[in-house]
């Protein structure tokens, strides 16, 4: 059993205000090439994707830098975060909702090392500029915690799962679109790396 809760990439797709938009045009096709190819643009943070510590801190961990090893492993998909996190569970994931500051910190104490949303930003937006705007994201890549944002949970269901995430290897990136992956929870009777 795999849910994808990866969300298709298209031209033209909603970003986050701000961002550029998502551009794949043709650039060869079989009847005139005898090979498809597609020119895709896009940003780092477009669709499902995942935030580096370096997407806020100039000397933060870059999405290479990020061990594989803490995007694989058990999850748990929740309502909300504001739900009891289970023991051993350090991969975290909301079907609703944003996380606040107070209930970040917490989930960090408790373990909780990846932070997944369905949202295009983990936390609500506020009228503050600047840094000031960020105060989730900072706490959270701060702590080398990851984010991923953009997750489609509309099949996954509120229970543990096995979860995988996989970056593009971007160097030097700030974030990276990712693929990401629940299945049957492979990982129950493993110990959970802290």
């Amino acid at each position: 059993m795999i849910i994808d809760l990866t969300k298709e990439l298209w031209s033209g797709m909603a970003v986050y205000e701000g961002d550029p938009g998502v551009v794949l045009e043709s650039f060869k096709t079989v009847e005139e090439d005898g090979y498809a190819l597609t020119r895709l643009q896009l940003s780092t943070h477009s669709g499902t994707h995942m935030d580096a510590p370096s997407h806020f801190y100039r000397d933060g961990k870059t999405i290479t830098e990020i061990s594989l090893d803490k995007l694989m492993g058990r999850a748990v998909v929740l309502g909300s975060f504001d739900e009891a996190l289970p023991e051993g569970i350090t991969i975290v994931l909301a079907r609703k909702g944003f996380l606040s500051l107070q209930r970040a910190e917490e989930l960090l104490e408790s373990g909780a090392q990846v932070f997944g949303t369905v949202h295009d930003s983990i936390e609500e937006s506020t009228d503050a500029k600047g840094m000031d705007a960020f105060p989730v994201h900072q706490l959270l890549l701060g702590r080398e915690a990851v984010i991923i944002e953009n997750l489609d949970m509309t099949e996954a269901e509120e229970k543990t799962y096995g979860f995988v995430a996989l970056p593009l290897r971007i160097r030097n990136g700030d974030g990276s679109p990712a693929r990401v992956v629940l299945t049957d929870d492979l990982y129950r009777d493993r110990k959970v790396h802290p």
